[in-house]
């Protein structure tokens, strides 16, 4: 079949040039659109061709697609930190799955599709047509970089089905004294150049990585990343002290209108993989970070320090001890928020404070236990009399002590080639009703 194949123009965006391809090729209900690049890629000779419409745009254009969704769509920002590396990583020739490309190669950003009245006239003498750029879609971007003009938007889900210019009269222009004021912001012009950087990478960062970035800069400002309830959402907090409101309220509107969503994103600031958008992230390190070179810096030296690390052990990083016992003497024994605060999971924690010997009080009583040990370990006192002054049994005080003695417990097993737990054998219980033979079948 014989289609017609525009030429792609710098930093068009995809939906705008499918709508191009749809003008040019007379083809009314863009449905059809996908079926219908799918029939030319049999015919010259694209056996394997993806069922994505962003592979299948890509092969349209002529562009290898890691380039294309780099330069022509806004997938780059939105999958900019990632979880799984392994999925989405587009570095050394591998490529997003086919249930990424699906779901997020063209999927848009904002609920608004934004224009410059400047670039639609310019376009349009310079190209014969005006287009949909894509650096204008890109989140908290309210005025040309290149006019310095405040952007128009239209309110329509299908608006890149035209041209720009066909809809400039039905837009509407962002107010030019908020634009002003928005230019004097640094926060805003910082996370204006972090979208900026991000939406030009290749390769996305492990969002792990970045949410212990995040969450170190926020300690060192006095921000409390422990894990536990807070009445105000704290994310929502810093952005709101950083941030224009109506700024806020446009860019980032769940973290800021609902409070729910506003605490779930606070697990950004506790070194955790929370999926968290990715605005959220940009906005956060364009208020704690002085400028946005050093934010990039710094999310170059999490990617090289993650990069250094073996991809069997990178989710197993230990952490100094110097700040395992800081963590472990600030949270006063509670393992789990001494963890927390290092970047560690719960079973992570558990585990880690087993194995160096330093055992969890949260569930016996604090003060109790701690002055059981002092008496015992500092004052030379037995362990009886240890127990009985400090008003804790003589069981938990063991227990405390041998959980303190796991290095060692250890090292004695490996010598003696025993294991270092008993395995306790539990005898059937036996009911008057319960027939004998069955018992004697559990042994």
């Amino acid at each position: 079949m014989n289609l017609i194949r525009p030429v792609l123009l710098p930093d068009e965006h995809a939906l705008g040039f499918e709508g191009r391809l749809n003008r040019l090729n007379g083809i009314i209900n863009p449905r059809r659109t996908w079926g219908i690049m799918q029939a030319w890629a049999a015919i010259v000779g694209l056996e394997k061709a993806s069922q994505s419409r962003a592979e299948l745009l890509a092969n349209v254009a002529g562009m290898e697609l890691g380039e294309f969704l780099c330069s022509h769509t806004t997938f780059t920002y939105r999958c900019a930190f990632v979880s799984e590396r392994d999925q989405l990583a587009q570095a050394d020739g591998a490529r997003p799955t086919p249930r990424i490309l699906r779901l997020n190669a063209l999927a848009t950003l904002r609920n608004e599709l934004y224009l410059c009245p400047e670039c639609v006239a310019a376009d349009s003498a310079g190209h014969g047509m005006s287009y949909w750029r894509r650096t204008h879609q890109l989140p908290g971007v309210f005025w040309c970089a290149q006019h310095g003009c405040a952007l128009h938007f239209v309110d329509m889900t299908r608006a890149m089905t035209d041209s720009p210019e066909a809809l400039l009269d039905q837009s509407t222009p962002v107010d030019g004294d908020w634009v002003d004021h928005l230019r004097g912001s640094a926060s805003v012009s910082r996370f204006r150049d972090l979208g900026n950087y991000l939406s030009q990478r290749k390769a996305p960062l492990d969002e792990r990585d970045v949410s212990l970035l995040v969450s170190r800069l926020a300690r060192s400002r006095g921000i409390d990343t422990r894990k536990r309830a807070c009445p105000t959402p704290r994310i929502a907090g810093l952005l709101a002290g950083a941030f224009d409101a109506g700024w806020l309220a446009t860019t980032i509107p769940a973290v800021v209108a609902q409070r729910r969503k506003a605490i779930s994103a606070d697990r950004a600031l506790l070194g955790k993989r929370a999926h968290v958008s990715t605005q959220v992230y940009v906005a956060a390190l364009a208020a704690m970070v002085d400028s946005a070179e050093g934010a990039i810096a710094l999310l170059d030296e999490a990617r090289e320090e993650s990069a250094r690390v073996p991809e069997c052990s990178r989710n197993q990083r230990s952490p100094r001890y110097e700040d395992v016992r800081d963590a472990y003497v600030a949270a006063r024994g509670n393992v789990v928020v001494a963890g927390e605060s290092i970047g560690l999971s719960k079973k992570q924690a558990l585990n880690h404070f087993r194995v160096i010997g330093l055992p969890g009080l949260a569930c016996y009583s604090r003060a109790g236990a701690k002055v059981a040990l002092r008496l015992f370990l500092l004052e030379g006192r037995s362990l009886e009399e240890s127990a009985r002054s400090a008003g804790i049994t003589l069981s938990d005080l063991e227990a405390i002590l041998r959980t303190s003695a796991a290095p060692i417990r250890e090292a004695l097993a490996k010598a003696g080639g025993s294991s270092p737990r008993r395995r306790e054998v539990r005898k059937p219980r036996v009911c008057a009703d319960t027939d004998l033979s069955y018992a004697q079948g559990l042994r």
